[in-house]
């Protein structure tokens, strides 16, 4: 439920990055799991971008905006080779503004 004139706000894992680690049918929705930093077990579903995109349509909403954000140029301090690899590949979440259609 939203407040009127409110708006879903959301992000996932990049589904193009998904595919890069995991390989297989980019179409074909699967749960994997990772280990990430510090030994955290995730376990999540990928599925392709389009599949998201229906789910808020079928759901009644319009999509705003969808952004793929990248590290902020301080981020290259930190680490050179991370900071460019992030600038090149779709490893990281969407962020997705959608509102309630007409």
């Amino acid at each position: 439920m939203l407040r009127p004139g409110g708006a879903l706000v959301m992000s996932r894992m990049h589904p193009t990055g998904d595919w890069l680690r995991h390989g297989g049918n980019y179409f074909e929705p699967r749960v994997v799991e990772e280990t990430w930093s510090r030994g955290w077990r995730v376990r999540f579903w990928t599925t392709p971008l389009e599949m998201t995109c229906e789910e808020l349509f079928q759901a009644g909403f319009v999509i705003e905006r969808l952004l793929e954000p990248r590290p902020s140029p301080a981020g290259a301090a930190i680490n050179a080779a991370a900071y460019d690899r992030l600038h090149r590949e779709p490893s990281g979440f969407l962020a997705i503004r959608a509102r309630p259609g007409s």
